[in-house]
């Protein structure tokens, strides 16, 4: 969105400042935070990794990203759920992904075979 407007090319600094954007944004409406088993376990990583590839190709960083919001997916099984419908669970929610960060490995995913097609 609004943090790559301007630029002519969609590049891996563009990648890593539209992921920041995003995360950031959503800390800021729900007040979530890594570890909390929310998006942001997917998405705080992937943002992070982008940051630290921002000066590598397109396609070699957006590898490096969704390695990354795949490992906050998967560690989001081991939390208990803070905010949302799977709060109701308690530890019952242990051992299964968190849905929003399953969306953001799926989004993610799906950016990175376009690229790399």
């Amino acid at each position: 969105g609004k943090a790559v407007i301007g630029q002519d090319a969609f590049t891996a600094t563009g990648l890593a400042a539209f992921l920041r954007a995003g995360v950031e944004g959503v800390k800021q409406r729900g007040g979530a935070a890594v570890g909390d088993k929310t998006v942001v376990d997917a998405m705080e990583p992937a943002a992070a990794k982008a940051e630290q590839v921002s000066g590598q190709d397109l396609p070699t960083a957006i590898q490096a990203v969704a390695a990354a919001a795949d490992e906050g997916l998967e560690a989001s099984k081991a939390l208990v759920a803070k905010f949302g419908r799977a709060k109701t669970l308690g530890d019952g929610c242990i051992g299964f992904p968190d849905a929003g960060a399953m969306s953001v490995t799926v989004i993610i995913g799906a950016m990175q075979d376009f690229i790399l097609a």
